[in-house]
């Protein structure tokens, strides 16, 4: 204020107790982030367009505009995500086996920026998606599985269940009656599917800097097996036939009930998939990314680099 007294902005409103200024007295802007009425900015989730020139904010008092104020504010990449998983598509039903997983190119650089002399950029490819990009401060960062990324393959499809036996016939009447006929047996399950094998790691460094590939725990997992079909119900036994009168008028033993079929058996599971290939590629480090570099990761790149 006019007299030196600092006076913060509130970010809540009670009627009973009005704040003496409020968050909606100021007229906030960037370019990085948008404001919000409460006081909170919504920030440019890109990491790479805002790693070089940071967060800009403005804000300026409404009632007044030559009251102003501006800054920037670092970066800062602690809060990203350093584990990544990918997977295979399942199998399908009828015992097919599931999709290998995934192909993952991880690229790393370690960069200079306006706010961080050895600044680590990562960027994870998965087949040919666009990358990911995950920035990271080299001075905070352990030396050895920051990022960690896995690609499994897909699992295995279930296998077909057995068909349930019929039921046995029943026996005809007579003196004695027939035996019922024995139920047909269900037949086993199918197979289930093997697990797909897991997809290619491969880890892309500068020629200057091989140790760089320790910063990434690639894993290439296989796929479960699908499991095995359920067999099918044994049939159930026909009923013994009536027994009817003899000769001399007498009743006859009715037949007895025909047994039952077996119960098939459930499917073997699938196999597990095979783990796929981890490979280290060294580069030359204009050669380590795309051509087609997005304009933030072009910037830091251009910019002189200091000697590790």
């Amino acid at each position: 204020m006019d007299d030196g007294s600092r006076v913060p902005f509130a970010r809540s409103y009670e009627k009973t107790h009005p704040p003496r200024l409020h968050v909606v007295f100021l007229d906030r802007k960037s370019p990085d982030a948008v404001s919000r009425e409460n006081g909170d900015w919504v920030t440019e989730p890109d990491p790479l367009a805002t790693a070089s020139t940071g967060f800009r904010l403005s804000a300026t008092l409404r009632s007044k505009p030559s009251v102003t104020s501006s800054v920037v504010v670092p970066p800062n990449y602690a809060c990203m995500p350093h584990t990544f998983a990918f997977w295979g598509a399942p199998g399908g039903l009828g015992g097919t086996r599931g999709f290998a997983g995934p192909d993952v190119t991880i690229r790393l650089a370690m960069l200079r920026s306006p706010f961080y002399d050895k600044l680590y950029v990562a960027g994870i490819q998965v087949g040919t998606a666009p990358p990911r990009y995950v920035l990271g401060d080299a001075s905070s960062v352990p030396p050895a599985h920051w990022l960690t990324v896995d690609s499994q393959g897909g699992e295995g499809g279930a296998g077909l269940a057995g068909t349930d036996g019929m039921d046995g016939a029943p026996g005809a009447p007579g003196c004695p009656g027939q035996a019922g006929f024995p139920g047909w047996s269900g037949s086993d399950g199918r197979a289930g599917g093997d697990g797909g094998s897991g997809g290619r790691i491969t880890i892309v460094v500068p020629e200057d800097r091989p140790l760089l590939a320790n910063l990434v725990d690639g894993r290439s997992w296989g796929g479960t097996g699908g499991s095995g079909g359920s067999g099918g119900k044994g049939g159930r036994g026909g009923m013994g036939g009536q027994g009817l009168f003899d000769a001399n008028n007498q009743p006859c033993a009715g037949g007895t009930d025909g047994v039952s079929g077996h119960d098939g058996a459930t499917g073997l599971s699938g196999g597990p998939g095979a783990p796929g290939l981890r490979s280290i590629v060294v580069a030359h480090p204009k050669d380590l990314f795309d051509a087609q570099a997005p304009p933030g990761l072009a910037g830091l790149l251009e910019r002189p680099q200091r000697e590790p």
